[in-house]
């Protein structure tokens, strides 16, 4: 998105009405393009951050938007999104991009990938709120952007459809497709307790790694959870599966190095704690007791994923190599087997 098209939906919102704005891109987001809005000649903090929703991973922006003021209201939260002249909180401009405008939350900064436990555990302590302000919300008022997001079972399906489709297997994948198959049965763990009732259908974010929790850049402590877009209906043990997944491994998920991938236990120990010390009020005793199946079962469904896109040739996550989407798979594979190791996983 260029310069121009940015500043003209800008000019769209009520709060950019008066003054002079600079309009530059700001951060590394995968998904939306976002713009960092300062008033002419500050050289402090923007006062707002201005997107463009991708329409490829949200076509529902409707939805979207529903959600995410939703939840921020229910929540009281700083993250604030202004309205446009006519008061939605959207503009879709005449070449079909759609334009939000939030509030810059002062003095924030997002949790860096954690380099030690404590901050592993403030990221879990601002989930644990996360899920406690939100048990009071009914769950069938949040719409699923993205339907099937965390349902694994019907990911190992489309799995086998790719390798049924796929022109060539080699090796290096029919192992993991093995690996795949020898658990298929306990990846429905999750879903099936839903589907039963053995476990609430709660509001979760969905995507609660730790670069989406904003801390006070002096303090480090915990300011509020963001990127609400993937706010849907599911249970707390994705999230907490998900903050394990990405924050208590060795290395990070595009490190090729298979043989050296390995649970820092000290970091996943923080983030349960850290995750109860906040969150366990509203947690039944089923889901406190399968919390720590979350890593290996997020884990393993990011394993799925990559190796689904790998042989679908990589149509959804961007590679920078041929087989960058084998070693991801390969890489959370063996994050996977690690929680497996030490009991951290649904029972054979």
């Amino acid at each position: 998105m260029n310069h121009a098209r940015a500043v003209d939906g800008l000019s769209s919102f009520r709060a950019a009405r008066e003054g002079s704005w600079r309009v530059e891109p700001f951060g590394i987001g995968r998904i939306h393009e976002t713009w960092a809005v300062t008033p002419g000649g500050s050289s402090g903090d923007p006062s707002f951050l201005l997107q463009s929703v991708n329409l490829t991973v949200f076509p529902d922006y409707q939805a979207l938007m529903h959600n995410v003021e939703l939840v921020s209201r229910h929540l009281h939260s700083p993250l604030r999104f202004e309205p446009t002249e006519e008061g939605l909180p959207f503009h879709r401009d005449q070449h079909g991009a759609v334009w939000r405008l939030m509030r810059f939350v002062p003095e924030s900064m997002p949790v860096p990938v954690p380099t030690s436990p404590e901050q592993a555990a403030e990221a879990a302590r601002a989930y644990g709120e996360f899920a406690v302000g939100l048990a009071s919300l009914d769950a069938t008022r949040v719409k699923p952007t993205i339907p099937g997001f965390h349902d694994t079972p019907r990911r190992v399906r489309a799995l086998w459809a790719a390798a049924d489709s796929a022109a060539t297997v080699t090796p290096e994948s029919r192992e993991l497709l093995g690996w795949v198959a020898e658990r298929e049965a306990r990846f429905a763990a999750v879903v099936s307790r839903l589907d039963s009732g053995a476990l609430p259908l709660r509001v979760c974010h969905n995507d609660a790694k730790a670069d989406n929790v904003l801390i006070h850049r002096e303090t480090g402590r915990r300011l509020c959870v963001v990127d609400l877009d993937t706010v849907m209906p599911g249970s707390p043990i994705y999230d907490i599966g998900d903050l394990l997944r990405s924050s208590a491994a060795s290395l990070g998920e595009d490190d090729p190095d298979v043989a050296n991938v390995a649970v820092r236990w000290d970091s996943a120990e923080a983030i349960l704690a850290g995750f109860l010390e906040t969150g366990q009020a509203v947690l039944t005793g089923e889901e406190r007791r399968l919390l720590r199946i979350g890593g290996w079962m997020l884990a393993g469904e990011q394993a799925i994923r990559y190796l689904t896109d790998h042989l679908l040739g990589n149509r959804y996550y961007r590679v920078e190599y041929a087989g960058q989407n084998l070693d991801r798979a390969r890489n959370q594979a063996a994050l996977a087997s690690g929680f497996e190791r030490e009991g951290w996983a649904p029972e054979p």
